[in-house]
């Protein structure tokens, strides 16, 4: 599948500033009581299942950006 013109843009824009944090946007959450890992797992895990957007990935071919869709993504949590 074909890269939308927007996501060819922004695949440019890192190749021209690799180390560019303008679209990477991390967070972190304080969970207070106990954590129920396996719960939390399968919540991730589901969700991934239903977006096809948390299992793509994007390869660059001959000057030409496509994404590739997996059918499924492994979501191991560590701690």
């Amino acid at each position: 599948m074909r890269a939308t013109p927007a996501q060819q843009a922004l695949w440019l824009l890192e190749r021209l500033e690799p180390t560019g944090s303008a679209y990477c946007v991390a967070q972190t959450f304080r969970i207070d009581g106990p954590l129920d890992v396996p719960a939390l797992g399968q919540a991730l895990q589901a969700l991934a299942d239903r977006h096809d957007a948390l299992r793509t990935c994007f390869r660059e071919a001959d000057g030409r950006l496509d994404l590739v869709v997996h059918e499924s993504a492994d979501l191991p949590l560590a701690f």
